[in-house]
C-alpha cells in the first residue's frame, strides 16, 4: 500500500489544461517536500496561506505518515487534514477546490486504512470520489484529475470482489488498462513542464513496476529528464529493487540516500535488513534491530522480528529463534503482507527446514543459481523429509527455473506442487497455479492459461489469498476478452 500512494501532485501545461498559480516559496517548499525534507517544506508553506499551501501542507503530513508512521504523525496528519479541508472548502471559483479536496480526502482515507479505521477510511473515500465527480464536471481539463481519474480506475481495478460492491454504490467500476493509460498519458502533459515531470514519472513507474502480475508485461519507462539524484526516485528505485530481487543494488542506493541529509526513514533500515539477511547476517541483525527501535507504525514489526528468527535459524541459534518467534506471534499488526505470511509460519508448530530456509532467502537476493545449488545438492536433498517439505522445494525450484527462463522445468515443477496440494492454509499451490497461467499466457497457449488461472481461483489458499485472488481473476477476465475478439 505504501508504493501506490508514494507520490502525488498537479500540473499544468499550454494546451488548455489547469495551472495551479503557485509562488516562489511554494515551489521551492514543493520541490523540499519531494526530496523528502518535510521540516523545511513545511516551515516554508506556513507563511504562505493559500489553497496550494494548504493542499502541500496536507501531503507532507501524508508521506510522512505512508513512510514513517507513528501516533505523532497520525495525530498531524488528522490535525492538519482538518484545516486544509476547511480552508480548501471556502475558497471560491477556485479551478483545483475540487480536485485538491478530492486528493487530501482519498489521503485521509488512505491513512484511516492503514490505521484500521475501516468505517472512517470508506467514508472519506466515498466523500473524495463525490468531489472528484464534482472536479470533473467544472474543470474537466485539469491535469490533477487526469492522474485521479487514473488512480482510480486503478484502485477500482485492484479491489477485492467484497470490495467492488461498496465501490459499484457509488458508482466507481474501475479498470486498470485504462488506469494505466491514463496514467502514461499524464506523464506525458508533464514532460511539458519538467518541473513537475518528476513526480509523475517516479509515480507511474512504482505502479507499472508493481502490478507485473496483475496486469502482465508493461514496459518500465526511462526516464526523459536527469533526475537520478532526486531523493524520492532514490527511494523508489530502493522499493523497485526490493520487488525485483536486485539486492545487490539496495546498499549501494540506501547510501545514496543517507548521505543527502533526509528525514530519517524506518522502513529503509528493515529493506537493509531484509536485503542482507543471507550474505552480512551482522549487519542485518544490526538493521532490523535498529527498525524495531526507530519504527513508529505498527507494520512490519512481525516481519522483522520473524527475519531475526530466520537468521538464529542459520546460526543454528535455538534460543534466539524462539525469542523472536514469540515476539512474531505477540508483537505488531498482521495487516502488510510481509507482516501475514511472518505470522502464518510463527504459527506453524515446527522450525523451517534450514535447506529450503536458505534457498529461499538466496532467490530473494536474486542469486539464483546459488538457490538452484542449495535444493539440487545431494547431502541437502536428503534433509527434506516430508510431504510439506517436499511440495515446497517443488515449487521453490520451480520458482528459480521461471527467473533462470527455463519455463518447461518451471512448468514442470509447478505442476507437481499444484496436483500434490498438501500443505494446508499455505500459498505454494495456488501460487503455481498462478504461475503456470502466466507462463501459458506468454507461450499463448490461452486455453492452458485460462484453465489453471481458474485452477488457482479454485485452490486458493494461505497468507496469499487475496493478492492471488485478485491477479488470477484479473488476468482471466482479460484473456476471456481476449479469446472473446479472436473469435
Amino acid at each position: 500500500m505504501k508504493t501506490f500512494n508514494i507520490l502525488l501532485f498537479v500540473i499544468i501545461v499550454k494546451i488548455g489544461f489547469s495551472q495551479a498559480d503557485y509562488t516562489t516559496i511554494e515551489i521551492q517548499a514543493r520541490k523540499k517536500l519531494f526530496s523528502l525534507k518535510f521540516s523545511e517544506a513545511e516551515n516554508l508553506l506556513k507563511t504562505s496561506k493559500t489553497i496550494n499551501s494548504n493542499y502541500l501542507l496536507c501531503y507532507s503530513n501524508f508521506l510522512q505518515n505512508l513512510l514513517i508512521g507513528g501516533t505523532e504523525n497520525y495525530s498531524k496528519f488528522e490535525k492538519q487534514f482538518d484545516l486544509s479541508s476547511k480552508f480548501i472548502e471556502k475558497a471560491d471559483n477556485d479551478s483545483l477546490k475540487y480536485s485538491y479536496l478530492s486528493e487530501i480526502n482519498l489521503q485521509n482515507s488512505i491513512i484511516k486504512l492503514l490505521n484500521r479505521d475501516f468505517i472512517s477510511g470508506a467514508y472519506s473515500f466515498v466523500k473524495s470520489y463525490g468531489y472528484f465527480k464534482d472536479a470533473e464536471n467544472t474543470n474537466q481539463k485539469s491535469l490533477l484529475n487526469l492522474k485521479l481519474s487514473a488512480l482510480y480506475n486503478i484502485i477500482g481495478g485492484i479491489t477485492p470482489d467484497k470490495g467492488k460492491v461498496f465501490l459499484s454504490a457509488i458508482g466507481l467500476k474501475g479498470n486498470i488498462a485504462e488506469g494505466l493509460s491514463q496514467m502514461h498519458n499524464y506523464v506525458i502533459e508533464t514532460e511539458k513542464n519538467n518541473i513537475y515531470y518528476t513526480e509523475a514519472f517516479i509515480m507511474n513507474k512504482l505502479i507499472i513496476a508493481f502490478m507485473k502480475e496483475d496486469v502482465g508485461s508493461v514496459e518500465i519507462p526511462i526516464s526523459k529528464f536527469n533526475i537520478e539524484n532526486n531523493t524520492l526516485y532514490i527511494f523508489s528505485k530502493i522499493m523497485i529493487d526490493y520487488k525485483e530481487h536486485n539486492y545487490a543494488n539496495i546498499n549501494k542506493n540506501v547510501n545514496l540516500l543517507s548521505k543527502q541529509n533526509i528525514t530519517e526513514l524506518p522502513f529503509l533500515y528493515y529493506i537493509l535488513g531484509v536485503a542482507n539477511s543471507i550474505n552480512n547476517q551482522e549487519k542485518a541483525i544490526k538493521n532490523l534491530s535498529f527498525f524495531l527501535y526507530k519504527n513508529k507504525s505498527k507494520h512490519f514489526i512481525k516481519a522483522t522480528n520473524w527475519q531475526l528468527a530466520r537468521i538464529a535459524i542459520l546460526q543454528n541459534n535455538e534460543a534466539n529463534f524462539n525469542t523472536y518467534k514469540q515476539k512474531t506471534l505477540e508483537l505488531g499488526s498482521a495487516f502488510t503482507d510481509a507482516d501475514k505470511q511472518a505470522l502464518a509460519e510463527a504459527e506453524i508448530n515446527k522450525k523451517p527446514n534450514i535447506v529450503l530456509l536458505k534457498a529461499r532467502l538466496l532467490f530473494d537476493a536474486g542469486e539464483y543459481a546459488q538457490a538452484k545449488s542449495v535444493l539440487l545438492k545431494k547431502e541437502n536433498k536428503e534433509i527434506i523429509k516430508t510431504n510439506d517439505e517436499y511440495v515446497e522445494f517443488f515449487y521453490r525450484l520451480a520458482r528459480v527455473y521461471y527467473e533462470e527462463n527455463k519455463l518447461e522445468n518451471a512448468k514442470k515443477y509447478y505442476k507437481i506442487v499444484v496436483d500434490k496440494k498438501t500443505v494446508k492454509e499455505r500459498y505454494f499451490a495456488p501460487y503455481s497455479a498462478l504461475q503456470l497461467g502466466i507462463i501459458y499466457e506468454k507461450e499463448h497457449n490461452l486455453n492452458e492459461a485460462k484453465k489453471y488461472y481458474k485452477i488457482a481461483l479454485e485452490i486458493n489458499t494461505g497468507e496469499y489469498k487475496n493478492s492471488i485472488k485478485h491477479k488470477a481473476k484479473s488476468r482471466l477476465e482479460n484473456l476471456t476478452r481476449i479469446i472473446h475478439k479472436t473469435q
